[in-house]
């Protein structure tokens, strides 16, 4: 029998169903996924809040240029240029006034350009160490005699850490390393926050499997998905199966496959992953996974009744003064939970207006907080984001209370335990990469039992969910590569008239290449032949010519070796001198195993519609449907 490998995909995230697309896009139809929560899409997570949809996860496109996700949607009308680019800011100050904007786009525009701007350098120290060396410096540089710089300057670089971090999810601005945060992640060019116009990032998932812009040609990737699986152990590499995987659930579930795709995020892989494989990962990929860094961080959206700014408002940026954040756990109650006397309430850096929500804010929370503070009661949230809105911006804007509150919780959540991967001090210092994570684990006869995707095993997109996207399609080329010989077996289709050029393009439709069509005429077109007269074009084939004086009257299709006669007709002694219809040449030949070997297409063949050109081009599409269904259904039995 031909053999179709399964193919199990853990994790319906956007690695997940990317994999599973391009899978069945290529005639893999043996396809599982796997997914641990009770929906689709990962750590894109859209839901309905206020007037539309919010991104709790993934939020915006980051460049355009050379970025699969934007190239896959810009000319679908879903996506538009955010209205803030999170690159300029308004500072409020924690005395509630709002700091004077020139000052501060000098201290931000040289942080800016200490991090984004400087290139390699070889500092061996912490990157925290080597942004307050160069900030102090350049501050004295540039601004030794302006006093109301330099008492801003330390709010301003405080601020920026914060800022900073978001971009890694990192818990602190120590966790980096110089030589890894400058250089190592590749920027998009073009604008670096493009928003999802109508329903959220949850649009890309319908834009994979090919039911957004047009649902007539979905591809049926979520059909194959099967929620609320939780995958507690992948065996591979056993000795009872050496060439197979069983991945087990916490239901009791088990299923049996020819190669697994883990896109599990690296959060889970540290904290399951020596339970989860058996056997061990090899070393290499054990240093791999500890060296990597995983972070979180916390949004928090607040929907007001009205819009209470300015329609041009981007943003609150919280400069905290020394002193008011020494009398911090003093104004307010709800100071803990913090870390080394700094309160979760600093580590909310701002609160920004949101792309099509004109009622709504959203604050971010990061740092060493941030897995405490999601375990906060929602009320007790709101209280804290609403002291520090009156704090910063009470004395300028009357402030109401919100309606609603939302806000993620992707750190204590067992199937994420935070957002996305970052390299820091260990990953210079253990020497890894994401391309260590995305090796495949082999069997002894060389074939890729279990790959790796998701946004950790992307080497310079890690991060977003571009690089998802980019790793998943990565990891089921590798299967189809592995694949394509052995299942679409060399196909001869014999004749290029009008049925064998069907077939061939059937054949395309499923995906299936490797085949040859061979014509004994020195031309395509079969029964079809067209020749000029005085300079007009006349059928010498599928064509009535009218009249004996016709010159061309005189056709020898009959005497033709190549064809024999012209067209098929079917008589009424046909059954009883035969014994079967014209169905009978409908019927494969098949081989002593049962393949279907040859099968017959062209005019003759079709039941309703012989001696047609119409009948020989869908015998032909019919035959090689049929075959391609064969093709891709008939699989080795596996037990699950």
């Amino acid at each position: 029998m031909l053999k179709v490998p399964k193919v199990l995909i853990i994790g319906a995230g956007p690695a997940g169903i990317a994999a599973a697309a391009k899978l069945v896009e290529n005639g893999f139809n043996n396809v599982i996924i796997l997914e641990a929560e009770g929906r689709i899409g990962g750590r894109i997570h859209s839901v309905e809040f206020g007037d539309g949809f919010v991104d709790l996860g993934a939020q915006w496109i980051h460049g355009e240029k050379g970025n699969i996700v934007y190239e896959m949607v810009k000319d679908l009308d879903l996506v538009s240029k955010s209205q803030n680019d999170y690159n300029s800011f308004t500072f409020y100050l924690s005395t509630g006034k709002i700091a004077e904007r020139h000052t501060t786009e000098k201290l931000f525009n040289i942080l800016k350009t200490i991090v984004f701007q400087d290139g390699e350098c070889n500092y061996n120290g912490s990157f925290k160490d080597y942004i307050k060396e160069q900030y102090t410096k350049r501050i004295r540089e540039q601004f030794a005699n302006e006093k109301n710089i330099l008492e801003l300057s330390k709010a301003m670089e405080d601020w920026f850490c914060n800022y900073y971090i978001t971009y890694d999810a990192a818990e602190s601005i120590e966790d980096f390393s110089v030589n890894n945060t400058i250089g190592s992640y590749m920027e998009c060019e073009g604008h670096p926050t493009i928003n999802w116009r109508k329903k959220g990032y949850r649009t890309l998932l319908d834009v994979l499997m090919r039911k957004s812009p047009n649902f007539s040609t979905a591809l049926p990737v979520e059909e194959k998905v099967q929620l609320n699986k939780k995958v507690t152990k992948i065996l591979w590499n056993e000795p009872n199966c050496p060439n197979s995987v069983v991945v087990k659930c916490s239901d009791d579930s088990s299923y049996e496959a020819d190669h697994v795709i883990v896109t599990v995020s690296l959060g889970v892989l540290k904290n399951s992953h020596s339970d989860m494989f058996s056997p061990s990962l090899p070393p290499y990929k054990v240093r791999t996974i500890e060296g990597l860094y995983f972070g979180n961080l916390v949004k928090i959206f607040l929907q007001f009744r009205t819009q209470w700014w300015p329609d041009d408002f981007k943003g609150f940026s919280f400069l905290w003064i020394e002193d008011d954040k020494a009398r911090l756990q003093e104004e307010c109650p709800y100071f803990e939970p913090s870390n080394n006397g700094r309160s979760w309430l600093e580590d909310i850096w701002g609160f920004y207006a949101v792309d099509n929500h004109p009622r709504v804010l959203l604050g971010w929370l990061t740092g060493r907080n941030s897995k405490q503070a999601e375990l906060l009661p929602e009320e007790v949230v709101k209280i804290g984001c609403m002291f520090l809105l009156r704090k910063f911006a009470g004395d300028i804007y009357e402030i109401p209370e919100p309606e609603d509150i939302l806000r993620s919780a992707w750190s204590n959540n067992p199937n994420f335990r935070g957002v996305y991967s970052y390299h820091g001090v260990e990953t210079d210092r253990l020497k890894v990469a994401p391309s260590d994570l995305a090796v495949p684990l082999s069997a002894p006869g060389g074939s890729e039992l279990v790959l790796f995707a998701g946004e950790a095993t992307s080497m310079y997109r890690y991060s977003t969910v571009d690089g998802a996207v980019e790793t998943g399609f990565r990891e089921a080329q590798r299967i189809i590569d592995e694949y394509r010989n052995t299942i679409h077996t060399k196909i001869v289709i014999v004749g290029a008239g009008m049925a064998g050029l069907g077939a061939a393009l059937k054949l395309q439709e499923h995906n299936i290449d490797d085949f040859i069509l061979i014509e004994a005429d020195e031309e395509p077109g079969g029964r079809i032949k067209t020749v000029f007269v005085n300079g007009k074009p006349v059928d010498l084939g599928a064509q009535w010519l009218h009249g004996r004086d016709n010159p061309l009257y005189r056709t020898k299709w009959l005497s033709n070796r190549l064809t024999l006669g012209s067209y098929s007709h079917v008589t009424p002694d046909c059954d009883k001198a035969v014994g079967v219809g014209i169905e009978g040449l409908s019927e494969p030949i098949r081989g002593p195993d049962g393949v279907p070997r040859i099968l017959l297409a062209g005019e003759a063949v079709h039941l309703s519609h012989y001696s047609t050109t119409h009948g020989a081009f869908e015998s032909g599409t019919e035959r090689a449907a049929w075959l391609a269904e064969y093709i891709n259904s008939t699989i080795e039995p596996h037990q699950s």
